[in-house]
């Protein structure tokens, strides 16, 4: 190597190296102090795309898991007030029952009445009442009532068929075309993104409302006799309410098995976020025994690299030797 001013090419050498380690040494910096692998598109482009698209789904599962949580809640909240309209109910039939018997007089049966009235006020009180964060449940505002359609001589009612041909009621309960979606997933599959709560109307004129009045020939007019002051109106009641209790029950079961499926979806949300985000850390975490060691290095190589530039800018001095 030539020995020079203008160009001091052992300088330059330890300046490149020192500029390229101190970098190095840098980029280890902002890896460990950040916690990650990739701060930027730069330190790993098709890396960067695939995390961001992992932490969208994380995202979106963590709110679906929340949805499944409040779906759960709606269906337990439901569920209790079906309880307690359950007892109303039991209890109106005891009533209906009593009346029904020869035993008493329109008198007493007008008493029990009173208490038979009350009871289906406070059925309705509670379905009324009955709403989670300002949702209500159970008063019929959610779902909404299919119309009787005759059908070559056949009536339907929630997808059965009942004949008119004989001299017996004509019953059926109304068909709920509005449910409430439970929207858990990133698109809006059907097979995949959400399913429904059925909630049906469960005041006094939900559940009472599947007997046709069968003086109507045309077998669309409601008969809600809701009363037991005679023997006759109590012996029609206990039939209606048994055709209720059948109707809340269904409610019921559907609630009970739409909260053991929602269960299942939440285990199954939480295990899929797991595994994303666990695949997002592989992806994008900062190994930090391994960047560790990298820092050390570059951080022995840049006090070299310094060290070097410092004699490298001494060598020049050797020419003054030469002049002397």
């Amino acid at each position: 190597m030539s020995l020079n001013v203008h160009n001091n090419m052992s300088a330059q050498i330890a300046s490149y190296y020192l500029q390229k380690n101190y970098n190095s040494m840098g980029k280890s910096i902002e890896h460990l102090s950040s916690g990650l692998r990739i701060n930027n598109a730069g330190d790993d482009p098709q890396g960067k795309a695939l995390s961001e698209m992992l932490k969208s789904r994380a995202n979106v599962l963590d709110k679906g898991i929340t949805n499944i949580q409040m779906a759960i809640s709606v269906s337990q909240t439901a569920e209790g007030s079906l309880s307690i309209i359950d007892e109303k109910l039991i209890r109106m039939k005891e009533l209906a029952e009593q009346s029904a018997t020869g035993t008493y007089n329109n008198t007493q049966r007008l008493m029990l009445n009173s208490e038979f009235n009350e009871m289906a006020a406070e059925i309705d009180r509670i379905a009324n009442s009955t709403n989670l964060s300002g949702l209500k449940l159970l008063d019929g505002n959610i779902s909404t009532s299919t119309k009787y359609t005759a059908n070559n001589g056949w009536y339907k009612a929630d997808s059965d068929s009942y004949s008119t041909g004989d001299s017996k009621d004509v019953y059926a309960h109304f068909t709920k075309n509005e449910k409430l979606k439970v929207h858990f997933g990133q698109t809006n599959s059907s097979a995949e993104d959400y399913y429904y709560i059925h909630l049906k109307d469960m005041t006094t004129n939900g559940l009472f409302h599947d007997f046709i009045d069968p003086t109507d020939s045309t077998k669309n007019t409601i008969s809600k006799v809701m009363a037991i002051s005679s023997s006759a109106s109590a012996q029609l009641a206990l039939e209606q309410i048994n055709s209720a209790m059948v109707y809340k029950e269904e409610e019921r079961s559907h609630l009970g098995a739409i909260q053991n499926r929602l269960e299942t979806s939440l285990n199954h949300l939480e295990i899929t976020k797991e595994q994303v985000e666990r695949t997002d850390s592989i992806l994008s975490d900062v190994d930090v025994a391994t960047e560790m060691s990298n820092f050390t290095k570059f951080q022995v190589l840049t006090q070299s690299a310094t060290s070097m530039l410092a004699q490298a800018n001494a060598l020049p001095q050797m020419v003054l030797k030469l002049l002397a």
